[in-house]
């Protein structure tokens, strides 16, 4: 019998560059990091994963990314494990984060594009391996809720 997880999970992306004359093209640098980084697999397909900028010029919300998908055969605790994994590498520090890891606050450039929030819901049809995905706002990380 088939084993299906099921994921759904969104990102939000704030930058505000654009405001000083020095706008980010994050979407640019997240499909660079999407296209090296092999997306979590079910024997049936991949995630889907969705884009949206939002193109404000009034505030700092730059968009989000929606991360999706039913996974067939895939559930078992490394499985699970692979998807943040994956988004770490995705999302990485100094990339789409605030900060290099280990610099401070002082270093922030306002083009810098930076998650405010994320959430992505893994749901193993067996009840074995189910997680959320979050993303910690003070830490700047990823991690798990059980």
């Amino acid at each position: 019998m088939s084993r299906w997880t099921h994921v759904a999970g969104i990102v939000r992306i704030d930058s505000m560059g654009h405001m000083f004359g020095a706008p980010t093209e994050w979407v640019t640098i997240l499909n660079e990091r999407l296209a090296a980084n092999k997306l979590p697999t079910g024997s049936e397909g991949p995630l889907a994963v969705t884009i949206t900028d939002l193109n404000n010029t009034a505030d700092a919300y730059r968009g989000y990314v929606t991360i999706e998908g039913d996974l067939r055969d895939f559930g078992d605790w490394a499985d699970v494990d692979s998807i943040l994994r994956w988004v770490e590498e995705v999302f990485v520090d100094g990339l789409l984060l605030m900060r290099e890891r280990g610099d401070d606050d002082s270093l922030l450039k306002p083009e810098t594009p930076l998650i405010r929030q994320g959430i992505i819901q893994v749901g193993d049809e067996r009840h074995e391996n189910s997680v959320e995905i979050v993303f910690d706002t003070e830490r700047r990380t990823w991690g798990y809720t059980l």
